[in-house]
């Protein structure tokens, strides 16, 4: 079948390395000038503006109340509560459905969040956080807020552990592909090597790492493609074989069915340009005799890998007609890569070339999610509509590092790596590695802080990172995340990792008081270095909530809200008080607090207090009067007595202005009870010579305490009259 001689020199060529080692084929190249410095990646800006009203989907309907969040598109963003509820009258539906469904029933749904059960979902999150949290120091910043920080030294190789060395699965994959892409590697070189060779080795090492993700990534598909190629010729099996990398199966294969021949050019796979060139040849003197017509499409394809991906031409002449050879038929994208990093590129070429060939030379390639290729029975899948299509999170992590600008955020899209595009489990976990460890790229909208004069490369990468809206956008989606599928603690540590101490504060106190009361106080302060304050303040909102006005203002009063403490001691608890007639307990509500940190103290909390000490030692002292035959008090007692006293009208013309809702029935009888017992004070104190002088309203006293009150100032004008005619 062979025809000429053109094989023959071709199998007698020294096989090039199909395993890519990094002694073959390489030679020292002659000292080079130190390289020039690389030039500065700079990601372009997002140009964020707001469109044309026309054009938006909200033009046209302003007025449809069924749809608010359609009709408000331009104001506001619609969303949901916690663990995915959402309020809405009438029916979800998409801006494809015309038919409105309009209903006076408010409905209350959980939304379906993750494509899985919450049991199986919280156990993907737990095996991640199992080393998420040996790789995390939890420290107190300098604001006292506590925050988690990644040990610098993590890499992927941390996380691929893991997983058993047979498993296949896509999460495995992913890590393991990260390890190949981005942790440093020893290539055991001297020192005094120059940096063109320590470039190029380093280069052939990352190469035949990311060859060996690839083949142990696609294995599965190959066995399952050889499963049911039982019948199929030797040829057509070496080929699947060989789409895998199975070099030395392929070539056993060929001996197995008698084909010495294409046994012999299998075991050469991956040779250098000549080899490749022989079998170019051979390719086109079958096509120029029309011997392919005769033979079996798949050993042409055999043949047309081995010289490099080599696409023949449709035959133009000639009364057969040509094979197919489309080498890339029914092969996934994993594997169209592959071919073009083993066969297609020389030793030398980088993944990246190979990557680029790929793209270019099979346009048609479509890196579909691992969920589109084999869609799963036992979870949800989501209808997303797209005009590109949903790009693999494997593949996109390949082109990372071949194109500077390309953006975390595009890279960790949801729908790469999950049929949910709210599934932030694994976008969260490669952006802290990508962006706050490893720093091989960031968001599009991370602020720089203080780089631009930064020249050495270890200076920029120590560097503090700016803020970046879309890096908290992640980790606070994860964090509902876990928090809709019961895992708290979870989501509490990854609410730790939001950059800006200020929005970290707020969102941990709210998770806690959404929680407030099911949380493990010890967890909490000791290896998550939540402040004990923090969490009192949580069960204070909620005690609050609850109606249990005393245990939330204790509770504020633990976690150092002294104003939130102070305003429920003012309007729930100190009336109550008052009307129950127990002064005692008011100072002790009152005592507690820091007047500097109390707003309007002197005109709110600190009436109380001094009310409290009036209605309780001005009687004490002037039981000294009477005692023992009308025994003169001391002078101490005298001082105290008499500031008391003038305490008395101050806060008779005070009060009032303390209660602003006349119309709530507790505080009117409250602010009638306290003039009352104010008002009993003046008569006894007038007695002894001490004048109290009083302007206020008698129209907030009951009956009995008006009365007395008329009573009173008519005599005390009667002896002021009195007293004057005498002293005429």
């Amino acid at each position: 079948m062979w025809k000429g001689s053109s094989l023959g020199g071709a199998g007698q060529q020294p096989r090039q390395s199909g395993s890519m080692g990094v002694s073959q084929g390489l030679q020292a190249p002659p000292k080079p000038a130190a390289p020039a410095p690389a030039p500065p990646i700079v990601t372009p800006l997002r140009d964020l503006k707001l469109g044309a009203y026309k054009n938006s989907v909200a033009f046209g309907a302003e007025s449809s109340f069924v749809d608010a969040g359609l009709s408000l598109a331009r104001s506001f963003r619609v969303g949901w509560g916690p663990n995915g509820l959402l309020a809405h009258c009438g029916k979800l539906c998409g801006l494809s459905e015309t038919k409105a469904h309009a209903s006076s029933t408010v409905t209350v749904e959980r939304m379906t969040v993750l494509s899985g059960d919450a049991d199986v979902e919280a156990s993907r999150a737990s095996k991640l956080f199992e080393i998420q949290l040996q790789i995390t120091d939890i420290e107190t910043d300098e604001d006292g807020v506590p925050v988690a920080v990644a040990k610098p030294d993590v890499r992927f190789g941390d996380y691929c552990k893991m997983f058993e060395s047979e498993d296949r699965s896509m999460e495995a994959s992913l890590w393991r592909l990260g390890a190949a892409l981005f942790d440093p590697i020893d290539i055991q070189l001297k020192d005094d090597v120059s940096y063109d060779i320590r470039k190029t080795v380093e280069g052939l090492r990352y190469k035949t790492s990311l060859s060996d993700w690839l083949e142990k990534t696609v294995e599965p598909s190959v066995k399952r493609d050889l499963a049911l190629q039982d019948h199929a010729s030797g040829a057509r099996r070496a080929f699947t074989m060989l789409t895998g990398h199975q070099v030395e199966q392929a070539t056993e294969t060929a001996l197995n069915t008698g084909d010495l021949n294409l046994a012999m050019l299998i075991s050469q796979a991956g040779g250098n340009d000549v080899f490749k060139s022989f079998l170019v040849t051979q390719l086109e003197q079958w096509k120029e005799g029309e011997m392919d017509s005769f033979m079996d499409p798949a050993y042409g394809n055999v043949v047309a890998l081995l010289a490099g991906l080599h696409q023949t031409s449709v035959r133009s002449t000639g009364s057969r007609a040509a094979p197919d050879h489309d080498l890339f038929a029914s092969l996934d994208w994993k594997r169209v890569f592959g071919l073009h990093l083993w066969y297609g590129t020389s030793l030398e070429d980088s993944h990246e070339a190979a990557l680029q060939q790929a793209l270019t030379t099979a346009p048609g390639l479509k890196p579909r999610p691992w969920y589109e290729e084999e869609p799963p029975k036992s979870q949800k899948l989501w209808k997303v509509a797209s005009k590109s299509g949903t790009e693999d999170g494997l593949f996109k992590l390949i082109r990372l590092p071949m194109e500077p600008a390309l953006q975390l955020d595009v890279v960790l899209s949801p729908r790469g790596f999950s049929p949910s595009p709210l599934d932030y489990r694994l976008p969260w976990h490669l952006y802290i590695l990508l962006a706050v460890v490893l720093r091989k790229r960031d968001f599009g909208d991370r602020a720089e802080i203080g780089r631009g004069n930064m020249e050495d490369q270890d200076e920029m990468d120590n560097a503090p990172l700016g803020t970046s809206v879309l890096a908290q956008s992640v980790t606070l989606s994860y964090a509902s995340q876990l928090e809709s599928i019961g895992e708290k603690e979870k989501a509490l540590f990854v609410l730790l990792h939001l950059e800006q101490a200020e929005g970290r504060t707020i969102a941990i106190k709210q998770l806690l008081t959404r929680h407030a009361g099911e949380w493990n106080a010890d967890l909490l302060t000791g290896k998550l270095c939540i402040p004990a304050t923090w969490i009192a303040e949580a069960n204070g909102i909620r005690a609050q909530y609850e109606q249990n006005v005393f245990q939330a203002y204790q509770f504020f009063l633990d976690g150092g809200q002294q104003q939130l403490a102070h305003n429920i001691a003012l309007n729930d608890l100190a009336p109550e008080v008052v009307i129950r007639g127990d002064p005692e307990v008011l100072k002790t509500l009152f005592l507690n607090f820091t007047p500097n940190e109390i707003s309007g103290w002197y005109n709110t909390g600190n009436l109380y207090l001094q009310y409290a000490k009036c209605v309780t030692m001005i009687p004490k002292l002037l039981a000294v009067f009477t005692k023992d035959g009308n025994a003169e008090p001391d002078a101490v007692q005298r001082a105290e007595l008499e500031r008391l006293a003038q305490a008395v009208p101050q806060l008779l013309e005070n009060l009032p202005k303390m209660f602003e809702y006349r119309n709530d029935l507790r505080q009117r009888v409250c602010l009638a009870e306290m003039l009352s017992q104010l008002l009993r004070l003046v008569p006894p104190l007038r007695m002894y010579g001490i004048a109290i002088r009083s302007n206020f309203s008698s129209s907030m006293l009951p009956e009995q305490a008006r009365l007395q009150h008329v009573q009173s100032s008519s005599r005390e004008r009667l002896f002021r009259a009195l007293e004057v005619a005498t002293s005429a």
